[in-house]
């Protein structure tokens, strides 16, 4: 009887013991499974955090790169005036002081061209750098080389953009000054607002700011001046014409960036001329009296101060611009009139 339930129950025994094995082993190679799944999610993963991670610091890197040589292209693009030598010269300075071309992988190539129907000489700088990858890396993906170009032009341009504001001579040494006064309120005198040729008050005063003088601008100099007059009194509402001027569309071409750019564009809204006046005529104004304008220089309005008819506007000299009366032989062509450059990308 024993050997008999021994035979009998043995064998089942056996059975359930061998389903029950079955089982173990089939939630050990799940785990395994399970384990191996896991692992290729998590490289999925880290792969794709990687491309975010590391391609926005592609990303940073072209940026400054394209920061850096729309730089160094105006930059090399004014001494154009000069020579082809001069302007690579001063487009590898420019580069080279913001960090491009420093690098142990960076290229940094400037070339020369013409652009606009072949009439204005151009400078082209181009600059690449390889980034190298951290968490990518687990995609096999190492590094990759960024590269970014800008082309500057030479242009001349109609003699517009001069603005309705006399500065004296002793405030050109300044980096900062008034570009426009504002007097206590109902109190009489001049504040550095001026009157051109055939002009009309305050509705030329308010054209001028948003256009620019239009009229015809004589060859200046401290030996053979040219006479406007003063423009007395808190004329127009100063602050609201020129919001309304730096509020105008500018091509994205444009650099108007003065972290950005050596030379600001002469399509930015806030950037034009001004002349400026003897300190004796300027000084010795009273009401409306004759000025003498000894040269026109290029300025950016930098800031806004008050509100209206209570407001002080400010500005900066800048360098890359001339008004020049006598003509320039830059790369086969003779330029006169204002010159200026601009980013042709």
């Amino acid at each position: 009887m024993v050997g008999k339930l021994n035979g009998i129950g043995g064998g089942a025994m056996l059975r359930f013991v061998d389903k029950i094995g079955a089982l173990h082993r089939l939630r050990d190679d799940e785990r395994g499974a399970t384990a191996v799944l896991v692992a290729i999610v998590l490289t999925v993963l880290m792969g794709f955090v990687g491309l975010v991670m590391d391609g926005g610091m592609m990303y940073e890197t072209r940026r400054r790169l394209q920061n850096g040589v729309d730089g160094a292209a105006l930059a090399g693009a004014w001494e154009l005036m000069n020579s082809e030598a001069a302007a690579r010269a001063a487009a590898l300075d420019y580069a080279s002081r913001n960090g491009i071309g420093t690098g142990p992988t960076d290229t940094t190539n400037v070339s020369f061209s013409w652009k606009v129907l072949n009439v204005n000489p151009a400078i082209t700088v181009a600059a690449s750098r390889r980034v190298n990858f951290t968490f990518a890396r687990v995609l096999g993906i190492n590094d990759a080389v960024v590269g970014a170009s800008a082309t500057a032009i030479v242009v001349d341009v109609p003699e517009g953009d001069l603005w309705p504001w006399g500065i004296p001579l002793t405030d050109t040494v300044k980096g900062d000054f008034l570009l426009k006064d504002t007097p206590p309120p109902g109190e009489p005198g001049n504040f550095r607002a001026v009157d051109y040729p055939d002009s009309s008050g305050a509705k030329d005063y308010k054209y001028y700011i948003l256009h620019g003088y239009q009229g015809s601008v004589p060859a200046v100099s401290e030996a053979n001046p040219w006479t406007i007059q003063s423009e007395p009194g808190n004329i127009a509402k100063t602050a609201d014409v020129v919001t309304e001027l730096l509020s105008q569309p500018v091509s994205s071409l444009a650099c108007c960036d003065t972290s950005k750019c050596a030379v600001l564009d002469i399509e930015c809204p806030n950037v034009g001329f001004v002349p400026v006046i003897s300190d004796e005529s300027f000084f010795n104004a009273k009401g409306k009296s004759d000025i003498d304008v000894i040269a026109i220089r290029p300025v950016e309005i930098t800031r806004v101060v008050g509100k209206a008819g209570q407001a002080e506007i400010y500005g900066r000299w800048l360098n890359g611009l001339v008004f020049d009366h006598s003509a320039r032989g830059v790369a086969g062509r003779t330029l006169s009139g204002l010159i200026g450059v601009r980013l042709w990308r």
